[in-house]
């Protein structure tokens, strides 16, 4: 039965000032451990890709790149505001799981479930770096709403929104096609008076709509996303067999354990009565189990049907749901008054523990600061500096584009957006031509450790002739106090108009 609790002004006031206390204490947190961006260069890349606006990238469909550009659009360009996305992007997501929350518990209860998500490692530690994978936080609890609503109501807004949003998710990663898999799964069994009715082929009718220019691109590009994925397996059926049975789902469990302790700690439920929620909720609401637990046996199903080896980081949108089980398995049927004081008791636990996390970064940024390695601080502004002053020997016009992998996506950012990347080979770069590089000219930066980079410069330079070959040197900048070891670099320039051979 749909639950649908008064929602009164005051507690949403405080709902959403602990979010921005949330915000505030995690950013703080991620700032002050990591010198610059994320060291796989995610965060940069999205950026990247995100000014050209492309229906695709070569390694990803392309709504969280978008985003990213999008936000440095309305915001200031640096490393704390890509960290406020990233924590921003978990708050929007709580809101949303709160909605889901009201269905089954009551008003405070509700807000309860969202504050319990500060202790969740999936919205916190690993929420810092807002990459595809973050990005399905916000997309996975939100598809689920509103196919809740479309099944429940009947609004065509909802059914609409719902196509919208299970395309944005999709777009973020593919993976989100196991969650759409539970999704048919859940009406099948649940359900089928709503497939009887056109709502769920509106839906579908949507999404087709909306997916449809990835899908073009896809097939004008050489099917790029598809074929980067089939390149990165290649693990042996055991690899497969121990991470889809050993690792994945263990590794969900460990996600749960702080905020199961907590509630545990807040609720004490008796064995008896632990049974009979689990009795109650799942013949009440099945949709909580289905969409809580469904996601994750159903990509373990698939990564042993396809031989696909399950990466850890995707675990982090499938626990959307575990405070809102945790509390349904755990609470007794409350009066409001009780579920206002256990509210007060999880709003306060929870505040201590970010002012923890605050007072804790210090001495975990100073210590990261010790064991930092060479790649791990890349002076990005630095490098984009340099650059610029040794192109101003070959040309009076503005240095545009940076080629490369790595370096190609972090110097734009820390350029402010006045550079765009190109990617090695140059059909991971659709949005440039042999014409324009010629014209304009550009740079390729690789770090001397990174041996594909070299690998690729020296396929490209069998046809694009460089005027230009520099090793250089730069210090990043001390992080705690703590010098860091320098960045050994190489980079080529082609000024304007350079002789070339046949582009690749």
């Amino acid at each position: 039965m749909l639950n649908t609790p008064e929602i009164k002004s005051h507690d949403y006031r405080r709902l959403v000032s602990f979010l921005g206390l949330f915000i505030v204490a995690w950013v703080i947190f991620a700032v002050m451990n990591k010198p610059g961006l994320d060291r796989y260069g995610d965060m940069v890349e999205n950026f990247a890709w995100g000014q050209e606006w492309q229906w695709g990238y070569y390694k990803h469909p392309p709504v969280f790149a978008w985003i990213s550009a999008a936000w440095f659009k309305l915001f200031p360009m640096g490393d704390a505001w890509f960290y406020v996305l990233s924590y921003v992007n978990v708050a929007v997501a709580l809101l949303v799981q709160w909605r889901l929350a009201a269905r089954v518990l009551g008003r405070y209860s509700a807000m309860s479930a969202v504050v319990l998500c500060a202790f969740l490692p999936t919205t916190t530690f690993l929420a810092a770096k807002y990459n595809a994978n973050a990005a399905l936080l916000l997309w996975w609890p939100l598809t689920a709403l509103l196919l809740l609503e479309s099944i429940d109501r009947r609004s065509w807004i909802a059914t609409v929104c719902l196509g919208l949003s299970a395309a944005a998710a999709v777009l973020s990663k593919y993976y989100s096609l196991v969650l759409l898999a539970t999704m048919g799964l859940y009406c099948l069994a649940h359900a089928r008076a709503y497939l009887r009715s056109p709502h769920p082929y509106v839906a579908l009718l949507v999404f087709a709509l909306a997916i449809a220019p990835h899908v073009v691109w896809l097939f004008d590009n050489d099917l790029l996303t598809l074929r980067y994925v089939e390149q990165q397996e290649g693990d042996s059926w055991g690899d497969v067999i121990k991470r889809a049975l050993l690792k994945f789902p263990p590794t969900q469990v460990g996600y749960a354990l702080l905020p199961a302790g907590v509630a545990y700690y807040l609720l004490r439920p008796s064995r008896g009565q632990l049974k009979q929620n689990i009795a109650n909720f799942w013949h009440e609401q099945p949709w909580l189990v289905w969409f809580g637990v469904g996601p994750l046996l159903v990509a373990c199903v698939v990564a042993l049907a396809t031989k696909t080896s399950l990466s850890t980081p995707w675990g982090i949108p499938h626990g959307f749901l575990i405070t809102v089980l945790l509390l349904r398995l755990m609470q007794a049927e409350p009066n409001e008054h009780q579920e206002q004081r256990l509210w007060h008791k999880f709003w306060r636990i929870a505040v201590v523990y970010l002012i923890f996390v605050v007072v804790l970064a210090v001495p975990v940024g100073w210590q990261n600061a010790k064991k930092l390695k060479s790649g791990a601080a890349i002076p990005y502004a630095k490098i984009n500096d340099w650059l610029d002053q040794h192109w101003t020997e070959y040309t009076d016009k503005p240095l545009k584009f940076v080629a490369g992998r790595v370096i190609a996506s972090g110097v734009p950012f820390y350029a402010k957006g006045s550079k765009r990347a190109v990617y090695l080979p140059l059909a991971h770069s659709p949005w440039v031509t042999d014409a324009l590089l010629h014209n304009e000219g550009f740079v390729a930066v690789c770090e001397r450790s990174d041996q594909k980079c070299l690998d690729a410069m020296a396929v490209f330079n069998e046809r694009w002739i460089p005027t230009k070959a520099v090793n250089f040197q730069l210090e990043p900048d001390a992080f705690w106090g703590v010098v860091q070891p320098p960045f050994d670099g190489v980079a080529w320039f082609y000024p304007p108009a350079s002789r070339t051979g046949s582009a690749p």
